[in-house]
């Protein structure tokens, strides 16, 4: 990491400047998304290297995990009604897996790594293991899967995202939005979740789209629980309004080439930690993925690596 950055930025314990013209202009993208605006604004160092690093490859990650937990709901809920089944969702995690090992790195990956083809089965099957705890996927109005969100703008922002699941209730459409990590309430300490603040914002697209929508909700896959979000005038009108200083913030970033750190709890998980001046300063803490026990996951639980459902 540390070799990738040499001669690209100039980064010191205030802020990242980016030395690297072409490199500068990618630091800001022409759509914002709401999981950008969340990054952004929780440090706008780590959101401009986000922009040009290369990421890792690492298939037991939880971002890879949900992609292709993503994937077998998508498959899902496309079928007809009668035939979104339990046996037809099994039926899919094996089609699903069994083509993501057809990728040559992941393939290389595996076989430099046998055992951790297991864990990765493992863990795709626990991130959706609770969907038909949840609700009945057969008796459900499908409108969309993975409907993408475009020409629209919010707060003169123009957006863009996906709603994983558009769902027809009473006449007016309903979103719904997978999550496969740890079930999170609506509010905590720290503020609204994160989680709200997306569905909301996805939400007040719709509406700019001049669509009939009624609801949004969160269904956390891996624990079987869902929640509604709390789609009240008001709060979504905040949710739009710091979009858009988010997005403003940022720009002025790029303008000044300045992104400032933000330390805190986290920053022991992100994949800047040794090359941020800030971050050695304040934390000394190295996370790995392979804090799990063998047997699937960190509560120890084992799972059956070739039923979903």
């Amino acid at each position: 990491m540390e070799h990738f950055l040499e001669g690209k930025v100039d980064w010191d314990v205030n802020s990242l400047g980016i030395t690297d013209e072409e490199l500068q202009k990618k630091a800001v993208p022409r759509a914002f998304s709401p999981s950008a605006s969340k990054a952004s604004a929780a440090c706008m160092a780590r959101f401009a290297l986000d922009r040009f690093v290369p990421r890792p490859f690492d298939p037991l990650s939880p971002a890879d995990i949900g992609t292709i937990a993503h994937s077998i709901f998508e498959e899902l809920f496309n079928e007809k009604s009668v035939n979104r089944t339990r046996k037809r969702g099994n039926e899919l995690f094996k089609h699903v897996t069994q083509d993501a090992l057809k990728n040559d790195e992941l393939h290389k990956y595996f076989t430099e790594n046998p055992d951790d083809q297991t864990l990765w089965r493992s863990l795709i099957i626990k991130a959706c293991s609770g969907l038909f705890t949840i609700f009945n996927p057969s008796e459900v109005e499908v409108i969309g899967t993975e409907e993408k969100l475009y020409n629209v703008q919010l707060g003169g922002v123009d957006m863009i995202g996906y709603i994983d699941l558009l769902l027809e209730e009473d006449e007016s459409l309903v979103i719904w939005d997978y999550k496969t990590g740890k079930y999170m309430p609506e509010a905590s300490r720290f503020g609204d979740c994160e989680h709200d603040t997306q569905q909301r914002l996805y939400f007040a697209a719709l509406i700019c789209q001049g669509r009939n929508v009624s609801g949004a909700n969160l269904a956390y896959t891996s624990e079987g629980k869902a929640r509604k979000v709390n789609t009240d005038e008001t709060k979504v009108a905040d949710d739009v309004k710091h979009f858009a200083e988010n997005y403003a913030t940022l720009l002025q970033c790029q303008k000044q080439n300045s992104y400032p750190n933000k330390t805190g709890v986290l920053c022991g998980w992100c994949p800047y930690v040794k090359a941020c001046p800030a971050a050695q300063m304040s934390v000394n803490v190295k996370y790995s993925r392979h804090a799990l026990d063998e047997s699937g996951d960190a509560t120890g639980k084992a799972y059956n690596v070739d039923e979903l459902f």
